[in-house]
């Protein structure tokens, strides 16, 4: 690209330009791109969804008590066509939405073409045009590109200028969900694909399930403070005259990401019974079993839930006698343990 193609400003003109523009403060920009990233069942398209049903109501979201300006939103979604009816139908029943709030919500079986360069995106004239000043979410992104290498930075940039080529022409948003691999070395995570993937995004919200859905905006693009919010999974029964009698899943915010089971917490005060704050403390997890009356096996499963809940790290690991486990740990929140005291 030359730089004859590109509008160039001055310092003056540059700072003349209006603020970045939001529908959702921090979360999703007017005329932006907002990624909601997580490994496979971690909540991505519930919380998709759930935000979907905010922006149609005008209902702040994660679940603030201020209202925003109604917004019509294209759902498009290429994965788990079976269960998409009844995850609906949960979400409408969460935020009670009105005949007109759910017209505003459109759901289409299939996702736009986002790798076609300058060809059409798929997206129906008709629909387009009822989802201009509105959201376009898609769900999922790979599926959207499937023609292109998302490996190549060259092609996920050429995949970004549609996105905002839509962005520009509709005057829409656009939240793409995405996967991420299994953490590297480092224990990282990081979307799957090219590293331009991140870079072209104007906010990257990473979602994971350590018991409660935990969303984290890891990057916000005006240098807005990050947030972090959580949701618990609750279940909505379907009346059998709906067609449908199995319980499906909604999201309901909570203050916390911790969700623990009550083996878990015994398992907690065992450790906290031995260790003083970062003091590190070998224990053997037969032990810790015994003091809980479980098995090595599901205690020690239930140590590394603990470790990815941020509660206690486990700084080494070496096998004793007869397959038995020997951990050193430390705790990383006292404060956590002690409001699970109270």
């Amino acid at each position: 690209m030359k730089l004859r193609d590109r509008q160039v400003f001055t310092g003056t003109q540059l700072h003349k330009l209006p603020p970045l523009r939001w529908l959702v403060p921090g979360i999703l920009p007017e005329r932006g791109i907002t990624a909601i990233v997580g490994k496979s069942y971690s909540g991505k398209s519930l919380v998709a969804l759930d935000l979907a049903a905010g922006l149609v109501s005008g209902t702040s979201w994660p679940g603030g008590e201020t209202s925003m300006k109604p917004r019509p939103v294209l759902y498009c979604y290429g994965e788990g066509d079976g269960g998409i009816r009844g995850r609906v139908e949960a979400i409408l029943r969460k935020f009670e939405l009105t005949e007109e709030e759910r017209d505003r919500l459109m759901l289409v079986d299939t996702v736009p073409f986002l790798d076609k360069g300058t060809g059409g995106t798929g997206i129906d004239e008709a629909l387009a045009e009822k989802v201009q000043g509105g959201v376009l979410i898609v769900d999922t992104y790979v599926l959207a590109v499937s023609s292109k290498d998302t490996n190549s930075n060259s092609q996920t940039a050429e995949i970004f200028d549609v996105i905002r080529r839509l962005c520009s022409e509709l005057n829409i948003a656009v939240v793409l969900v995405h996967h991420v691999p299994k953490a590297d070395v480092k224990g990282v995570y990081a979307p799957s694909g090219s590293y331009q993937f991140a870079a072209s995004c104007d906010v990257i919200i990473e979602v994971e399930n350590p018991g409660n859905v935990t969303c984290r905006v890891s990057k916000c693009r005006d240098g807005r403070r990050l947030s972090e919010f959580y949701f618990r999974i609750q279940s909505t029964k379907l009346d059998p005259e709906d067609g449908d009698e199995n319980s499906v899943p909604h999201l309901e915010v909570t203050d916390t990401s911790l969700n623990l089971t009550v083996i878990q917490k015994q398992i907690l005060r065992s450790m906290a019974g031995r260790g003083i704050d970062s003091k590190a403390v070998a224990v053997r997890v037969s032990a810790i079993a015994d003091l809980v009356e479980c098995d090595r096996g599901t205690a020690y499963k239930h140590i590394r839930r603990l470790e990815s809940n941020g509660l206690v790290h486990v700084h080494s690991m070496q096998a004793g006698k007869s397959g038995d486990r020997k951990i050193q740990y430390y705790w990383l929140d006292r404060d956590a343990y002690s409001k699970l005291s109270e």
